[in-house]
């Protein structure tokens, strides 16, 4: 018996001492493997290896409560706070992490990644919230740069944006003392957004008619009166100038209006999804992204020879994108069929093209007068926005609608979203051109 024993205590050892061996071999998990059996617990992963205090007791639940109102949506998400960005945490692999995350858990839902610099991934598998993700992550990479923004406050702003389209436009929401260097009281415009969410869904409900009927004002954004005025949908909008920071500023307030009136909409029942609103919203949205914000100061020659060579006509375009979201979506709110009213070729500021000379449509008073061009820069003079080589061909060749008013709205927006194509087949062409 005593034999026996001992060969049960070396094979037991023998045993030991191969799992221990086998252990030593296998690579340690990742932190993608850690977080996805977080996950599988708990629908927001919280990293510990996150500096101290980089969420507090307050962010967590407001991350949770966001992430519980997205799943009563029906979007399952899965949430993680971490300071891994791209690939794995080991550093050997270049696969996005929320790929893996996904991959691992092999459960279909919005994922949802912030690091510790407050950059924002998001991801849609296998569902469609009412926020796009491409959208709503380039709305929040700006976030990353405010100090006074935490992981909190961005990772709550993903998980609102998928649910509802929106991400508020102005950075600086505070969550309280959770961090010793945050600013230690609420800022009123979040008070304002809190209580403006909890009422969203009723006043879609029950004011939508109304709303709508102010249209082609509605809706006016909640800032007083004197502050800031109410958006102006006319054909030529009424404005101070026609410098590039004043229009980039219309931009924003009808890309911004356009997508408020849909997120009321769509809270109220009407099949926008996919309608010409909705890609008008999007193509205005991508516009005003991509340019450069209209506060930003030159301090050289060639950045006024960018803002008023090549943004300046985008920004145009996304002032008449929006306007013909909105007159489309007010189509849909009252049942009848869209009428695309091109603008004048000469200036899609003016009034609308009323008058067709040579396949294009002008206004009354190019028509009578002659041209009022909308004047870009161009090299070290201004032209015409079509005889400039800097503008983006799409509106030189449709001339925002004015040059194609045969076309329906599907058909031109359709164009109108090949304007990043058609820009990096410019660059090609004058790389080309420079290695020739």
């Amino acid at each position: 018996m005593g034999a026996a024993i001992l060969v049960g205590v070396l094979a037991g050892g023998t045993a030991s001492r191969a799992a221990a061996a086998q252990a030593a071999t296998e690579p340690p998990p990742t932190r993608a493997d850690i977080a996805a059996d977080a996950l599988r617990k708990d629908p927001v992963y919280l990293s510990p290896h996150l500096d101290e205090g980089a969420i507090g007791p307050r962010d967590s639940e407001r991350i949770r409560t966001a992430a519980r109102e997205l799943k009563a949506a029906g979007i399952p998400v899965y949430v993680s706070v971490s300071p891994v960005w791209e690939g794995d945490g080991s550093g050997k692999y270049g696969i996005a992490y929320l790929a893996l995350l996904h991959d691992r858990l092999r459960k279909d839902g919005a994922y949802v990644h912030v690091d510790q610099s407050g950059r924002a991934r998001l991801r849609a598998y296998g569902v469609s919230p009412a926020g796009d993700v491409t959208s709503v992550e380039n709305r929040l990479r700006g976030w990353s740069d405010d100090g006074t923004v935490s992981l909190g406050d961005i990772t709550v702003a993903a998980l609102n944006g998928l649910r509802t389209g929106q991400v508020p436009g102005g950075h600086g929401y505070t969550t309280g003392d959770d961090m010793a260097y945050r600013a230690p009281e609420y800022r009123a415009e979040k008070a304002a957004l809190a209580v403006g969410s909890a009422g969203a869904v009723v006043v879609a409900l029950l004011g939508l008619l109304h709303r709508f009927t102010d249209l082609p004002l509605w809706p006016r954004r909640r800032r007083s009166v004197a502050e800031t005025p109410a958006v102006d949908w006319r054909s030529a909008p009424e404005l101070p100038d026609l410098t590039y920071r004043t229009l980039y500023e219309l931009a924003e307030r009808r890309r911004d209006a356009l997508g408020a009136a849909l997120m009321t909409a769509r809270a109220a029942g009407l099949a926008v999804e996919g309608s010409i609103a909705a890609v008008a919203w999007d193509l205005a949205d991508d516009l005003v992204i991509c340019c450069i914000p209209g506060d930003f100061e030159t301090e050289d020659a060639e950045g006024l020879e960018v803002v008023e060579a090549i943004d300046l006509p985008d920004v145009v375009a996304a002032i008449e994108i929006s306007r013909m979201g909105m007159r489309a979506l007010a189509a849909l709110r009252d049942g009848v069929p869209f009428d695309l009213q091109p603008p004048c070729f000469h200036n899609p500021l003016h009034e609308r093209g009323t008058v067709r000379r040579a396949d294009v449509t002008l206004c009354a008073d190019c028509a009578e007068h002659g041209p009022d061009p909308l004047l870009v820069r161009s090299g070290d003079r201004t032209a015409p926005y079509y005889e400039s080589d800097d503008v983006n061909a799409v509106w030189k060749t449709t001339g925002y609608g004015a040059a194609t008013p045969d076309w329906d709205a599907e058909r031109l927006l359709a164009v109108f979203a090949t304007w990043v194509d058609s820009d990096s087949d410019s660059d090609s062409e004058s790389d080309e051109e420079d290695d020739a």
